[in-house]
């Protein structure tokens, strides 16, 4: 599977005193989920053979977009210290598959064992989010970060879970709230040029109960590097890279244990510009 999203946020910001700001922004997100693959097997009932050389072929884009609002609010009670809290609303996102091959043919019955629907509809949304950060400015070069991300996993899930489509609606009832903690440290190497080096813990609420083939939400932890470039006054050119390690999860079988893990190496580019400041 490979899920991807392209995401555009307009907003903006208003200092109601030199201490106090808020922000209102709104988000567009346009998500893709990719399923892909092919196989063969023999089906077995204990040791004897009932049916040889079973294939598989899938090949499923499910598509879906959805607007979110953004609300901020900063909070600087000396000059070093800087407290922030932002809330994400829930972005709802009406799921359509295409489906382009599905074949898992079994000579037992003379079926195919489809999961998907061509143009079916489903529902997964991307949980509102509430987010508490704090920033030290330790001297003029250094300065250190804290964040906390709570995400509303079970708030999220309007789905209905039917057995005519358990991989495609809502999230599995047995999904927990998730949770992020991340630290980091930055340096700020001249005038118009920031370098920043962080790490983050996420547990996004999965388990052996969650787990399939289609969807794995693994604890997480991510090393993270980062470039702030400000070429003229109130601009700023953001460059980002991740690496993802996931923690191993494992779900028992009738006849085994499956375990699921993966890799992800994550890029980021960000542009923001200040039309206004406080004197």
């Amino acid at each position: 599977m490979k899920f991807s999203t392209l995401a555009g946020t307009v907003g903006g910001a208003y200092a109601i005193t030199r201490d106090i700001s808020v922000s209102l922004g709104i988000r567009y997100i346009d998500a893709i989920k990719t399923y892909k693959g092919s196989g063969s097997f023999d089906l077995y009932s204990g040791n004897v053979l009932l049916v040889p050389d079973i294939t598989m072929d899938l090949d499923v884009e499910d598509t879906a977009d959805g607007f979110g609002g953004i609300i901020g609010i900063d909070y600087m009670p000396v000059e070093s210290i800087n407290l922030a809290v932002r809330y994400e609303t829930q972005t709802d996102l009406k799921w359509t598959s295409d489906v382009k091959t599905q074949d898992l043919a079994s000579s037992l019955a003379g079926d195919s064992l489809n999961i998907f629907t061509d143009g079916g509809k489903s529902e997964s949304n991307l949980p509102a989010l509430l987010a508490f950060g704090v920033h030290y400015q330790i001297n003029p070069k250094f300065y250190t970060t804290t964040s906390l991300n709570y995400y509303f996993i079970k708030q999220a899930d309007k789905g209905d879970d039917s057995d005519d489509a358990p991989l495609t609606e809502g999230y599995n009832d047995n999904y927990d709230n998730g949770w992020e903690v991340g630290v980091g440290l930055g340096y700020k190497w001249r005038p118009d040029l920031e370098v920043s080096i962080g790490y983050l813990h996420s547990d996004l609420g999965g388990n052996s109960k969650t787990y399939t083939d289609f969807e794995t939400a693994l604890d997480a932890d991510t090393i993270g590097l980062g470039a702030k470039y400000t070429p003229v006054k109130d601009l700023d050119i953001t460059f980002a890279f991740g690496n993802v390690f996931y923690s191993e999860g494992s779900k028992e079988l009738l006849d085994g244990v499956e375990v699921f893990n993966k890799h992800v190496y994550a890029f980021g580019f960000g542009i923001q510009y200040r039309f206004n400041t406080v004197p």
